[in-house]
């Protein structure tokens, strides 16, 4: 176990502090997502299951914890609402799993992400080619079980990260010992 820790952002409403604070953490359920998401939580729960998959095999899972907290490398894009507070976190790495935001937002599109622009238009393509022309048609029906198959391969860059990467990450919790701070 590393003691290497690195400092992250989360936006976060008031019952989540208040959580934290009368339980020493905060872990998310699936109907929180569901509360949030409302009709297009079932869209957006495809993705996140898919990333709760790898999040397991990389770190430990508490028992009571259904979906990962994101964190921020910068704070600005934390996105706080009015409803919601900055908490500043030093977190071990050991809890955390890092990945490449802009990347995530093709995983919630259901989108294909390529090795570079050349094998993203080359896919792109390939999908033309069945008559498809965005990859959240294929994950409609059973009509494209190899489509779907690359795509979600290809979902797994989503974990390398360059210099250009926007870095994001994810938790099965926050402890109130990793708090540094809370602001607006």
């Amino acid at each position: 176990m590393s003691n290497e820790k690195k400092i992250f952002y989360a936006a976060q409403s008031q019952i989540v502090i208040d959580t934290i604070s009368d339980k020493g953490e905060y872990i998310v359920k699936k109907k929180y997502i569901e509360q949030k998401y409302g009709e297009v939580a079932s869209v957006m729960l495809k993705a996140y299951d898919w990333f709760v998959n790898r999040l397991e095999k990389n770190v430990p899972k508490p028992d009571a914890a259904e979906y990962p907290v994101w964190l921020y490398e910068d704070p600005k894009y934390a996105k706080v609402h009015v409803s919601q507070r900055m908490i500043k976190l030093e977190i071990p790495c050991d809890e955390i799993l890092e990945f490449d935001n802009r990347k995530w937002e093709r995983v919630l599109s259901q989108e294909y992400i390529g090795i570079d622009k050349d094998d993203e238009r080359a896919f792109e393509e390939k999908m033309r080619r069945q008559g498809v022309d965005c990859g959240c048609k294929v994950f409609e029906n059973s009509f494209y079980p190899i489509l779907k198959r690359d795509i979600e391969k290809s979902w797994d860059r989503l974990f390398d990260i360059n210099e250009k990467s926007i870095v994001q990450a994810a938790s099965w919790i926050i402890k109130e010992e990793w708090i540094v701070d809370i602001f607006e």
